[in-house]
């Protein structure tokens, strides 16, 4: 099963991706953390990235592409993928198509309002990666719940880039909407409510 979540930014695609991988034994893969570590080995293609996505911008479609194909050709993919962050626009969509079979896409809609104050408190696990915030606040201040980590602010979360990524959203990716919905493959669920609520709704959806 190959897996599409789209969503606003805060609409919690990342949380819901890593329920659907361990509920359906998948593969998770988030174009920000393909950013993230490619930038960390200092590959040309990530330091490429970075200089588009560290200032909240979408990264262009060659680059985001060509990592995206690179990873979904890994071994861990051959059984099913949920893909997080990724496509981002129509042109991005036909290209994932062109090399990938997708089954269902999940949209999780949000407000701008919700978005950004969810946002504006998110911190993120040095070690694991783990997102905590509103809905999942550190037991111990500055410390993840899940592996101890030390938690830190992500870049582009501060409230000019969250900004610039909402109107990015919705300028390049809204269409992505109509792409998928006369495919047959698209399903709205609300993002507003419980990580738990969200996910039960999904799997309903799913089957």
């Amino acid at each position: 099963m190959n897996i599409v979540v789209l969503g606003m930014q805060g609409a919690g695609k990342g949380t819901q991706a890593g329920l659907l991988r361990d509920h359906f034994q998948i593969s998770h893969v988030c174009t920000g953390d393909i950013f993230r570590e490619e930038f960390r080995k200092g590959s040309k293609l990530g330091v490429k990235a970075h200089s588009f996505w560290g200032k909240g911008n979408l990264v262009p479609d060659a680059v985001t592409n060509n990592l995206v194909r690179e990873r979904l050709n890994c071994s861990d993919c051959v059984n099913g993928f949920v893909l997080d962050g990724y496509p981002r626009t129509v042109p991005q969509a036909e290209f994932l198509e062109s090399i990938s079979r997708i089954d269902f896409v999940i949209d999780l809609e949000l407000s701008e309002d919700i978005a950004i104050k969810r946002l504006s408190s998110r911190e993120q696990c040095s070690k694991c990666g783990k997102l905590h915030g509103l809905d999942v606040p550190p037991k111990v201040l500055g410390i993840c719940n899940t592996c101890g980590g030390k938690l830190y602010r992500r870049d582009d979360d501060t409230p000019s880039k969250i900004k610039v990524r909402i109107a990015e959203y919705k300028k390049k990716t809204l269409p992505l909407l109509e792409y998928y919905s006369s495919q047959g493959k698209l399903f709205t669920v609300d993002a507003g409510k419980s990580i738990q609520e969200v996910f039960v709704e999904i799997h309903e959806l799913l089957g």
